[in-house]
């Protein structure tokens, strides 16, 4: 997705402000999208709501409308387009990006700095080198349900830190694919010679 097309979030925050999470991806296990369920089903607040983007292998959506079952502030919403995003990032608050293994920069995550959107992400691999707790948003231990959800409940006690962070990621130049790009291709050819 092009950044230009992303709107920036404006929404802002006060104590006892509702949260609504959102995770957008493949449904496949090593996303962790498990964890987020299962950190949800240790908040039980009324005030957070999460709305989960995407498909994949089917037995494992299986598993994962198990484990939502009966949690109406659960809800699926399938597969979206690209041009989806400015409005499920205009809906969402916090995004999270729960994978269980080393991403080295999702395009998820990115998309939701580019929308001022803070993350809370598993602190591995890129998603710790982009994720600075307190800045732009928040890490916890990959695979971790019980610190996710004390990440969770931090922001459900105290919504308004969502304001700073997101005046945080206002103030950040994210770089742009180009910018990316030529990065890596310097390392690269520092490290061919």
């Amino acid at each position: 997705m092009r950044r230009e097309t992303l709107i920036p979030n404006a929404k802002t925050y006060r104590p006892a402000s509702s949260l609504t999470l959102v995770y957008g991806g493949s449904l496949n296990e090593h996303k962790g999208v498990h964890v987020l369920l299962q950190a949800m089903s240790l908040v039980p607040s009324r005030r957070l709501r999460l709305h989960l983007y995407g498909s994949g292998n089917p037995e494992y959506e299986e598993v994962l409308q198990q484990m939502a079952s009966g949690d109406r502030r659960i809800s699926f919403r399938g597969t979206y387009a690209e041009t989806d995003l400015p409005r499920i990032y205009q809906e969402a608050d916090i995004a999270v990006v729960p994978s269980i293994w080393y991403e080295n920069y999702p395009l998820a995550l990115h998309e939701a700095l580019a929308s001022h959107l803070p993350v809370i992400a598993s602190g591995v691999g890129g998603m710790s080198e982009k994720i600075i707790d307190g800045l732009n948003g928040y890490t916890f231990r990959v695979g971790d349900a019980r610190h996710l959800a004390e990440r969770i409940r931090m922001l459900l006690r105290k919504p308004e830190l969502i304001n700073a962070l997101k005046s945080n990621i206002r103030e950040m130049s994210l770089p742009s694919a180009d910018d990316e790009l030529a990065a890596y291709e310097s390392v690269y050819y520092q490290h061919a010679r």
